[in-house]
């Protein structure tokens, strides 16, 4: 669409529609926002490169990519995708959340970009996170870790 025809579809827009665009826009850059400063400051407590996103405002992704922990057991994977998602409680919605998915993976060898994962992400239920009633979502990011291993 060209820039007139979409100053034009603006302009035909209610003034609520327009202002709602308006809301939405401004609240799309505050979650951007919130998520660049929790990608940094899981970086910096992590020590390693980090992704993180928002699926639909239910669903915080994390992507952690260390060689060493992509090839360590499934335990230790597991173990450290909970500090992850126990981490992220900081995050300003955390609230708002259905769960934290935490994906790790290897870097490329070119330093770009990373491997896919191995395996499915860990997830943990945001309830679970914030009760601190974790056995049953751990053991579960490590029994599945484990089918995929073995396959």
């Amino acid at each position: 669409m060209s820039h007139a025809a979409f100053a034009g579809a603006a302009r035909a827009l209610p003034g609520k529609a327009l202002l709602g665009l308006a809301l939405s826009g401004a609240a799309a850059c505050a979650d951007v926002r919130d998520l660049a400063v929790l990608e940094y400051a899981v970086s910096q407590e992590f020590g390693a490169a980090v992704g993180v996103g928002l699926t639909d405002g239910l669903i915080l992704t994390v992507t952690l990519a260390d060689s060493a922990l992509a090839g360590a057991s499934c335990e230790r994977q597991a173990g450290m995708a909970l500090q992850l998602a126990r981490y992220v409680r900081r995050y300003e919605h955390f609230d708002s959340l259905l769960s934290v998915s935490v994906s790790i993976v290897r870097p490329r060898a070119s330093g770009r970009g990373t491997e896919p994962a191995t395996h499915l992400p860990f997830r943990f239920a945001r309830t679970a996170l914030q009760t601190g009633r974790l056995a049953a979502d751990s053991a579960n990011a490590v029994a599945m870790c484990r089918l995929d291993t073995e396959q």
